[in-house]
């Protein structure tokens, strides 16, 4: 019932992107809703794109799949989000930026309210909800009025330290407290949370944990050496995500076990939908030249470890 719900919210979200965005994709791998780190790759205005992560309840959404949603991010240089309904079988209230493992995560409203440039300055921490305020501004306002922080304080029904606090920009007020505090000093206090911002990833560690040989050279061997960051994925379509300080971003998916050509294929289709939609150059790996061939019958193309390396090193190995 819980993926039913999941994917009839999905159906809701791409409706609603359709007319806010330039391009928008469904990456359906793997087939199962509630398996998967990436559910959209939206192409936004002025170049601008997002890897969004869906959910009927905040909850229902693994540790795994979140770590992966922000290694990808943070590995692409590229924003991820999580829409959802409820969390913990809760409505979310709009307006407001909740987080789970270090993601933000909005109500779908939120998105398209934020997508109309409309501000958003609310968000979850921990177990209350708190107001995101510009601690100069703030302390320029206090000031020009001559109120000392006691005074403010005494207003507030806070310590001084409190006070303090807000100006030094190292805790925000209770809703309630933003709102004593505009009523006093005015709405240019306010700071808008900008949950586009790939600053957050800054504090995102992640580890490369190549599972065979062959990812192995790849990350290792090749990329590393011509200055790419990468990612190891096992939740989506790709295998294989690097970015170098140029900006080009590479979507790779290297043949594993048994898998024949029409999973490759399936999975070759998906990334190819990930890299239109991020701007992205994408292949598909195998030393199986047979394998090759057979790809090729099912219009994806693929290339053997030799050619990739003569081709990475050929496009990029003089940067």
């Amino acid at each position: 019932m819980s993926e039913r719900k999941t994917k009839d919210f999905l159906y809701k979200v791409i409706a609603e992107l359709y007319n806010k965005s330039e391009y928008i994709e469904v990456i359906d791998y793997p087939r199962s809703i509630n398996r998967r780190s990436i559910d959209l790759a939206v192409k936004l205005n002025n170049d601008r794109f997002l890897l969004i992560k869906v959910a009927h309840d905040l909850e229902e959404i693994p540790k795994g799949e979140i770590a992966e949603l922000l290694g990808l991010s943070l590995r692409l240089g590229i924003p991820s989000i999580i829409i959802t309904e409820k969390n913990r079988g809760i409505l979310m209230v709009d307006g407001v930026v909740y987080e789970k493992n270090g993601a933000k995560a909005v109500k779908l409203e939120t998105l398209i309210s934020a997508l109309e440039n409309n501000d958003v300055y609310i968000f979850q921490d921990k177990e209350s909800f708190k107001v995101k305020i510009n601690p100069e501004k703030l302390r320029e306002k206090r000031i020009s009025r001559n109120m000392s922080l006691g005074e403010v304080a005494s207003i507030l029904h806070v310590s001084r330290r409190s006070v303090y606090e807000y100006e030094r920009g190292t805790i925000e007020p209770s809703v309630d407290l933003g709102e004593k505090l505009v009523n006093i000093f005015g709405e240019e206090i306010l700071q808008p949370i900008n949950i586009f911002s790939k600053e957050y990833l800054e504090k995102i560690e992640v580890e490369d944990q190549p599972v065979d040989v062959l990812e192995e050279k790849i990350i290792s061997n090749e990329l590393k050496d011509l200055g790419f960051i990468t990612y190891h994925a096992k939740r989506t379509v790709l295998d294989i995500g690097a970015k170098d300080k140029q900006g080009n971003r590479l979507l790779i998916i290297v043949r594993h076990g048994k898998e024949g050509a029409q999973a490759l294929s399936a999975k070759a289709q998906n990334l190819e939908k990930l890299s239109d939609t991020t701007n992205s150059k994408s292949f598909v790996i195998s030393n199986e030249k047979s394998l090759i061939k057979e790809l090729e019958l099912e219009k994806a193309k693929a290339l053997t470890l030799e050619e990739f390396i003569e081709l990475l090193r050929d496009s990029f190995g003089n940067k």
